[in-house]
């Protein structure tokens, strides 16, 4: 039987194993990690949960700007950047954030907004990738 086996830390910054694809990428000004959904061309955008047109999260990208740019689908990701609390329940997810390009862990609240959980914190800086695409929008 086989396995995959990701490391569960990956030991460099802006750094990730799993799924990853090379796909066309046309907005990202927030550079590694940014969450990314797919547009009607088939090419990436940034996601945000402000709106069901900009989500679902379905990548993070790998690299900076647009392009041809690596994308994760699924995966473990470190980024130096994020402050992630772990934890049981709810502690430990993150959610695709009303902020273009950014990911959190306070589920959005407001009204039209796009509840999605995209991973769960596996320590301060890294996460485990795997976008629901059950999604919730506030009506």
């Amino acid at each position: 039987m086989g396995e995959l086996r990701l490391p569960f830390e990956p030991t460099v910054d802006d750094t990730a194993s799993g799924l990853v694809i090379t796909a066309t990428v046309d907005t990202n000004a927030q550079g590694v990690g940014a969450p990314l959904f797919m547009a009607a061309d088939g090419h990436y955008d940034t996601a945000d949960a402000d709106s069901i047109t900009t989500a679902p999260c379905t990548a993070l990208a790998l690299e900076t700007g647009t392009g041809t740019k690596r994308v994760l689908l699924l995966g473990i990701i470190r980024n130096d950047g994020w402050s992630w609390v772990t934890g049981p329940g709810e502690l430990g997810l993150i959610y695709l954030s009303t902020s273009v390009g950014t990911l959190t862990q306070t589920a959005p609240t407001g009204t039209g907004d796009v509840i999605q959980v995209v991973g769960y914190a596996l320590s301060d800086d890294v996460m485990f990738f795997n976008p629901s695409l059950m999604v919730i929008e506030h009506i």
